[in-house]
C-alpha cells in the first residue's frame, strides 16, 4: 500500500478564483472555497501531511458537484 491516497477531498464550497485575471491579460493564480456562494466565510482545506513529501507523484485538481 502506498502512502499516497489515489484522491484526496480537499474542501467542499464555492470555488472563487482570486488573481488578476483575463482583465489584465493575466492568469488567475488562487482558488479558494467559500462556505456560501459568491459571499461567505473560507473554507479551510484538510491538507495531508504527505502532500508536503518531497516524492509527491503529479495531480490534477477536480472540481466535483455536491449534490
Amino acid at each position: 500500500m502506498t502512502k499516497f491516497k489515489d484522491r484526496y477531498v480537499l474542501a467542499e464550497g464555492y470555488p472563487l478564483v482570486k488573481g488578476l485575471g483575463p482583465a489584465r491579460n493575466d492568469p488567475h493564480t488562487e482558488l479558494i472555497m467559500e462556505t456560501e456562494q459568491l459571499v461567505g466565510n473560507r473554507v479551510h482545506l484538510n491538507w495531508p501531511d504527505e502532500l508536503w513529501d518531497k516524492d509527491l507523484p503529479k495531480y490534477r485538481l477536480v472540481l466535483e458537484r455536491v449534490e
